[in-house]
């Protein structure tokens, strides 16, 4: 029987993540899964263990084919060579999206993961086979096996992997800045396009418009643009990756973006006096046509088991029982602050597990789930986050 653990409980609008080794090893056991707490330190599941389901035919006869398609690994040739080096080694570089790390060296083996452009592995030094794949099997760190083909190069000047130089910030509250189209001129540049070739894509209203624009308030969401990147010198028009769908160039321009599209910058540019932003997609977009999301204030935090209970956008009373035992008021919970519940309830009140009451129509309830969707397996080692659309909450663990 599973100790009770800590979750983490946040609002949807917050991306999360879990760091975990890749699935999909043979023998692995599907790991318990963990949840950074606000203590920083890893802990194990609240929620109770999926089912034990057999796997299906299909999934047997898919496991069957794929096994015997693959090279065994005693099969495979044996040395140094072969291996990723502890340190250092050839780095790999996605030039093209998605590029699949396998869990055999075989097309037709598991997906582990995949590489976005500008993503990079270490691989080992020779290829291992080159069954469905002309240019080799390596092996990859930290596991698993990527073919050599042209969606990757080791060369870090190759056109994409040196546009791509700058990837997510990870570690920080967003990841990039973000916006969503809010007017029709909103367009695509492929260079940094000149003042005249703003205008003579955005029309000449273009100088009124930016004299609007508050530029002080761009950067409270941006920060302090960067210096162009050596992609976007001298009139240098930006490449795109492989399996990215674009439109056809028209001048300095790939055409506008359409209504409610949103963007997703690594890095934000000063540009004949005007911010634009370098999106993931190889576009410099102009930011004053777009709606900047700000980092959000909402947030989510650790609570001991389930269930638990999330404050709504406003405060919570907080009443406690007084010398006579009447529940009084006793200050406020915060907006979107995590409570750990006891599961005892009066009056439409909840008790916390710190002997305080809250109303129950001031908070959403997690409920510690008793059943499992049909198609989580015992076999499969992914770990998975239980997200409520319609209360807008994720509980990870």
């Amino acid at each position: 029987m599973r100790s009770p653990a800590r979750a983490l409980l946040l609002a949807i609008s917050l991306p999360c993540c879990v760091r975990s080794e890749p699935p999909g090893l043979p023998g692995d056991e599907p790991a318990a899964s963990v949840v950074v707490t606000a203590g920083g330190a890893p802990t194990a599941s609240a929620l109770p263990p999926p089912p034990v389901r057999p796997a299906g035919k299909a999934s047997a006869a898919s496991a069957a084919s794929a096994a015997s398609a693959a090279p065994a690994d005693n099969e495979l040739p044996i040395g140094a060579e072969y291996e990723v080096p502890a340190e250092g080694g050839v780095e790999v570089i996605a030039v093209t999206r998605p590029v699949w790390i396998f869990d055999t060296p075989d097309s037709l083996g598991r997906r582990l993961g995949y590489l976005n452009p500008g993503e990079a592995v270490r691989r080992a030094e020779r290829p291992v086979s080159t069954r469905r794949c002309k240019g080799g099997w390596y092996r990859v760190a930290p596991r698993g096996f990527l073919c050599a083909s042209s969606d990757v190069t080791t060369d870090r000047s190759h056109p994409v992997a040196a546009a791509y130089a700058r990837l997510a910030r990870r570690g920080e509250p967003l990841p990039y800045v973000y916006g969503r189209v809010q007017s029709s001129l909103a367009y695509r540049y492929a260079k940094a396009p000149s003042r005249s070739e703003q205008r003579a894509a955005e029309g000449d209203e273009l100088d009124e418009h930016i004299g609007k624009v508050s530029r002080l308030y761009q950067q409270t969401i941006t920060g302090e643009p960067e210096p162009l990147p050596p992609s976007l010198l001298g009139g240098a028009i930006l490449p795109k990756a492989g399996n990215v769908t674009h439109r056809a160039r028209h001048g300095a321009h790939r055409g506008a973006a359409s209504g409610h599209s949103s963007f997703a910058f690594f890095s934000v540019h000063d540009v004949q006096g005007r911010l634009f932003g370098l999106s993931t997609e190889l576009d410099l977009v102009p930011l004053d046509r777009l709606k900047l999301a700000p980092v959000t204030r909402i947030h989510g935090g650790p609570i001991d088991d389930l269930p638990a209970a999330l404050v709504h956008r406003g405060t919570a009373a907080r009443l406690r029982p007084n010398g006579s035992g009447q529940l009084a008021a006793d200050g406020q919970f915060e907006p979107y602050e995590t409570l750990s519940l006891t599961g005892q309830a009066r009056d439409e009140l909840l008790e916390t597990r710190d002997g305080a009451w809250v109303p129950g129509k001031s908070v959403h309830v997690i409920k510690k789930r008793t059943s499992w969707p049909g198609f989580l397996r015992d076999d499969d080692p992914m770990k998975w986050i239980d997200v409520n659309l319609q209360g807008v909450v994720r509980t990870v663990s």
